[in-house]
């Protein structure tokens, strides 16, 4: 092969179904070369290329050229035009289709570097669709298609990362979706030769510059066609070299003229940028992984000083995922945070803290959000998809989805299931904590297998440990030292305190003097409470000898559970159930029964309830009662049983379903049900929905008012201007962004500056 200096009107002969790689060039010295020296090293030597020098100022260029000749390395067929004057982009390009028929066109911007692959896949793409007009690939400067930064063209490569390494990456993770796209973008794009004939060339009405592909791709579009992302291709784009300063003002220029022309495109560029579902979003999010680590908002909105289960699991998701290092972590929090939720996760790790009252439009997505315990709210369904581009909910147990006892109203049961099956149904993934509450969704068609995960929790304590040291609770005092076996946990229906009453009189029959004692707080609804009175009534000497001492701190309750003779804990359905290993770690023995997921966590022999009998029960617990080798053997096979349940392996497995949820296309039909859950707000719900906090009385006026122009200018607009009002003040006043580590706080001011 060799150069070859093409003449006015000098056609080569080039076969249809050929390709051929053209770079136009005006000046850009340092570029040009970086661009052409990579093409000539990673294009197949069967495929010509052709430099266009649109009267580049700088004489260099053309030496460059020659230079290659004599550098004996030139292996590909090249092909040289210079122009006497500058012409444009838009000329030259039409110049190179005419001169170059019948092959397709590979347009390679001047400042722009491919490296190993890049043509073959582009090729490829090409073939897969007879309708296909163009191929665009991605690039860290390429408008709707830049990574890693989706829709934010930065100036070059992600630190520390070399093309060669950026391109492997990104094809390795590539699925080959080829996704359709609006327009072509014209960085490097293969243009087709039967597109080329079907609406003709670039229109000279953008030259020099800037549009001309926007303009070809409708006309294609319009005519049938289709454009696709070679979504295994990355290459290097240093952006807005060709036209400099002029650059800005062309873009603007051509923007209107496309606007006037086509009045869809804007908006389908616009829906392109915001979409976060189908195949183009899924093979950008695929190539943006390849060079970043993942970003990952939790919903902590339920982060607050009470220590629930919830909490826990909330508090431990965040803490394995801190730890491990591998994501960019955001995590939403109530507004006010709690002060000793802030201490305890500004010791966790570097993350960023997100107040819940300034999520808004404009608030960055993350990769994939996670909230870690269920939805109650359709509301809060859609302010969650304005935090991630992948939806991840944590479904900890169907417990109220189908006991309407825990409701105060059939309505609010039914808006609660309502509410489940649609949160299931628009997630990415339902991560279980349990296999019998994965298997009890799955049962009643809440969700698919696929989109299923189960990880058992940590059980080791995440918060810190008490001050103060185990101090028994004033009440316990009227024990007198007697024995007692200790009920953890709410008053729900479904922890059966009833029957823990039922085995206190069994065991007092079976002649064990001890003692009751209930501990924890009382629930708003769904409680055991009337029944438990009822019991309590039916058998004085019994209820002569139980404590409730409501809800406790953790001192207490840890002197509870190092004193007990056993805990009991007859809970009917659990989603995991912590309090057999709390009691274990305190080196009490556990009295529960073998089922739901209890049954996969313990071996059947550790079950001492017989289902529900309290006499046979009674029967087998009393071993376990007093000191001895059943006590011993039971409580060390339950910390046996939990030797593998820890936080870090707990955050592995979970950033393994992460990392699999986000590699595969979120499907398209999901998006039906995602518009829908947008018609009413987060706020629209607070006030008017299910245990809205404006009476059902107000609705009329409210939409009287807000359908009557003049009425809401008089009554609706002052509020809203106060509100804005109040809160950009209150912004104002706000000290920053709160983050844990100053080092992350902002990871714009780490990232290259956008490109025009």
């Amino acid at each position: 092969m060799g150069l070859s200096i093409l003449t006015d009107g000098e056609k080569p002969t080039l076969e249809r179904n050929s390709v051929i790689v053209v770079m136009p060039v005006h000046d850009g010295y340092e570029h040009v070369v970086e661009s052409v020296r990579a093409a000539l090293e990673h294009t197949s030597t069967d495929v010509p290329i052709c430099i266009i020098n649109d009267a580049s100022s700088d004489p260099r260029i053309k030496d460059f050229v020659e230079q290659l000749v004599h550098s004996g390395g030139l292996d590909n067929q090249l092909f040289y035009i210079e122009h006497a004057s500058n012409v444009g982009f838009v000329e030259s390009c039409n110049e190179a289709f005419e001169r170059f028929a019948p092959a397709d066109v590979v347009l390679l911007n001047s400042d722009c570097v491919v490296s190993a692959g890049w043509l073959d896949a582009l090729v490829a793409a090409a073939a897969s669709d007879a309708r296909i007009a163009t191929v665009s690939v991605m690039a860290n400067s390429a408008s709707i298609l830049s990574v890693p930064e989706r829709n934010e063209p930065l100036g070059g490569l992600p630190d520390g990362i070399t093309l060669g390494e950026a391109a492997e990456r990104v094809e390795r993770s590539s699925l080959r979706l080829r996704p359709e796209i609006p327009t072509a973008i014209g960085h490097c794009m293969l243009i087709g030769r039967s597109a080329l004939e079907l609406v003709g060339p670039f229109d000279l009405v953008f030259s020099p510059g800037y549009g001309e592909e926007v303009d070809f791709s409708q006309r294609c579009l319009a005519a049938g066609l289709k454009h696709v992302l070679a979504d295994d291709v990355y290459v290097l784009h240093h952006g807005g070299v060709s036209f400099g300063e002029r650059s800005e003002q062309l873009q603007h220029d051509r923007d209107a003229l496309v606007a006037d022309r086509y009045p869809w495109f804007l908006e389908a560029v616009h829906q392109i940028r915001l979409q976060i579902e189908g195949p183009l979003d899924s093979a950008l999010l695929n190539a943006s992984l390849a060079l970043r680590r993942p970003r990952v908002t939790i919903d902590g909105a339920g982060l607050n000083a009470s220590r629930t289960g919830t909490q826990l699991h909330t508090l431990g998701v965040i803490t394995s995922l801190a730890s491990s290092g591998q994501v960019e972590l955001r995590v939403l929090v109530p507004t006010p945070l709690d002060e000793e939720v802030a201490e305890l996760l500004a010791g966790i790790g570097s993350l960023e803290l997100l107040p819940d009252d300034e999520v808004d439009e404009e608030t960055e997505k993350s990769d994939l959000v996670h909230r870690p315990f269920q939805f109650t709210k359709p509301s809060d369904l859609a302010f969650l998809r304005r935090l991630g581009h992948r939806l991840v909910v944590s479904q900890l147990d169907q417990i109220a989805f189908h006991n309407p006892s825990y409701f105060d109203s059939a309505t609010s049961w039914f808006d609660y299931r309502q509410t489940t099956i649609d949160a299931l149904a628009s997630a990415d993934l339902a991560l279980f904590i349990s296999q019998h509450s994965a298997d009890d969704a799955i049962a009643n068609g809440l969700i698919d297998p696929a989109r299923a995960e189960v990880i058992h929790l940590g059980i080791e304590p995440l918060m810190a440990s008490p001050s103060q040291p185990p101090a028994a609770p004033e009440a316990i005092e009227q024990l007198a030292g007697a024995p007692f076996v200790l009920c953890l946990g709410t008053d729900f229906h479904h922890k059966n305190r009833v029957f823990a009453i039922r085995l206190l009189a069994a065991l007092r029959e079976l002649g064990w003097d001890g003692w009751l004692v209930f501990a924890g707080p009382h629930a708003a609804s769904g409680t055991s409470e009337h029944a438990e009175a009822a019991e309590l009534d039916a058998d004085p000497d019994t209820a002569a000898h139980v404590i409730n001492l409501g809800a406790v701190e953790e001192a207490e309750k840890q002197w509870l559970l190092e004193t007990t003779a056993a805990v009991i804990y007859p809970t009917t359905y659990e989603g995991f159930g912590l309090v057999p290993f709390e009691a274990a770690n305190a080196g009490a023995p556990c009295l529960f029964a073998s089922h739901s997921s209890l049954a996969e966590l313990f071996p059947r022999e550790l079950a001492v309830i017989r289902p529900w009998d309290a006499v046979a029960t009674a029967r087998a617990a009393l071993p376990l009662l007093t000191a001895g080798p059943e006590r011993e053997r039971q409580v060390n096979a339950i910390r046996a049983a939990g030797e593998g349940l820890t936080w870090p392996a707990f955050g592995a497995k979970l950033l393994d379903a992460y990392r699999a949820t986000l590699a595969r296309p979120s499907p398209a039909p999901s998006m039906l049900a995602r518009l829908g859950q947008g018609a009413v707000s987060r706020e629209g719900y607070w006030l008017v929905g299910p245990e809205g906090l404006l009476d059902t009385r107000y609705e009329r006026p409210l939409l009287a008012i807000s359908s009557r122009p003049a009425l809401t200018l008089i009554f609706l607009r002052p509020l809203e201007w106060g509100y804005r009002l109040i809160y950009r003040i209150s912004r104002l006043l706000r000290p920053g962004k709160t983050t844990i580590d100053d080092q992350q706080s902002d990871r714009g001011a780490a990232r290259s500056p956008r490109q025009s």
